[in-house]
């Protein structure tokens, strides 16, 4: 039994950071206590009561908890560090100091359901081409297992002449399946390998895809413009908004430039500069930064630079929902084609020389 006094400030370890899912909940509702005008300790007690994440729930109690024992609302958010993604807790603090906690949680909220929708119409792009995929899948290989062996019996019986296509369709079904399947198999073992051993280059290998990983790149770098942007209106130093900044951000690689960047601001390089020395950063990210910094308007400027980024993964994502598809159902029809064709063709020319 533990009989120390309750510490206000003693930091708790209370297990993994809140997910996306409740960081977002957690923003809704704090937007909402804020345009109420409900004091900090009431809200934060209302917003626990609201919340159905009961670990989000003891967290917000025990930072309300905190407040009424005299600690500052920085002071609290920092106690419960191993709970709140580094970058949500800056915004809290830093808007709660400027007296705009409502406004910046709302545009919080916002850049959080973007980044949901866009992965929700990524994975719908993708769910149906890949289902259809698999039928094609499963049914060559139940004709390569099935239907292809009694098509080779009965040629081989009549002594039919194959033409090189069934010849092609014959060897597919010997050993084209396990090849497509160990292929599969392999480059699933490769990737969970490489996710493990190095998450940055598990990210630079997605980005390679055609289509696909252009726009994964451009939505991401649209969060890191508009939370960057966030950061700076309210007056965060740059090195600190990078690093929080990096704390919200998906991609391992892309947080990875952010901390390196962060540490040469601090030696003395400028923002623009940093940034365009890594090649996690776009090129076109650079002339926004410099007329930003030129002209005292950094948030103005990763606010142009997002719309820009937004712009080219929207224009991305349109071109994967007017190709993918389509290019799929040819896949199809030509691998039925082409496995029908191949079988019946042998056929046709023995019925012809039977009659």
């Amino acid at each position: 039994m533990n009989d120390q006094p309750y510490d206000p400030l003693q930091p708790e370890a209370t297990g993994p950071r809140l997910n996306g899912e409740q960081t977002a909940d957690l923003a809704d509702h704090m937007a909402r206590m804020a345009k109420a005008g409900l004091p900090l300790s009431p809200g934060f007690r209302a917003m626990a009561e609201e919340l159905p994440h009961s670990r989000l729930a003891r967290v917000l109690r025990r930072i309300a908890q905190r407040l009424d024992a005299g600690a500052t609302l920085e002071e609290a958010m920092e106690a419960e560090q191993n709970s709140f993604p580094s970058h949500l807790r800056g915004l809290v603090i830093a808007s709660a100091r400027s007296g705009n906690l409502a406004a910046v949680m709302e545009r919080f909220v916002a850049l959080q359901r973007q980044r949901t929708e866009l992965q929700r119409r990524i994975w719908m792009n993708l769910a149906y081409p890949m289902l259809l995929l698999s039928g094609l899948l499963a049914l060559f290989t139940a004709s390569a297992l099935l239907i292809v062996p009694q098509f080779a019996k009965i040629l081989a019986d009549f002594g039919a002449e194959l033409p090189m296509l069934t010849k092609f369709v014959l060897a597919m079904s010997l050993y084209g399946v396990w090849m497509v399947l160990g292929a599969l198999g392999g480059i699933l073992a490769l990737a969970v390998i490489v996710r493990l051993a190095s998450p940055h280059l598990a990210a630079r290998l997605w980005h390679t895809v055609p289509v696909i990983g252009p726009m994964l790149r451009w939505s991401r770098m649209t969060q890191f413009a508009r939370l960057m942007e966030l950061m700076l209106a309210l007056r965060l130093p740059a090195p600190e908004a990078l690093r929080a900044c990096a704390e919200g951000l998906q991609e391992p690689d892309l947080a990875r430039g952010c901390r390196k960047a962060a540490v040469e601001i601090e030696s003395g390089l400028g923002l623009a500069e940093s940034l365009a020395q890594h090649r996690q950063f776009p090129p076109t990210l650079a002339p926004f930064l410099t007329w930003g910094q030129a002209n005292a308007c950094l948030p103005e400027a990763f606010r142009a630079a997002a719309e820009a980024f937004e712009g080219r993964a929207e224009g991305d994502l349109v071109l994967l929902e007017a190709i993918l598809l389509p290019f799929t159902l040819v896949l199809i029809v030509f691998g039925a084609f082409f496995l029908i064709i191949g079988l019946f063709l042998p056929l046709i020319s023995l019925v012809q020389r039977l009659t």
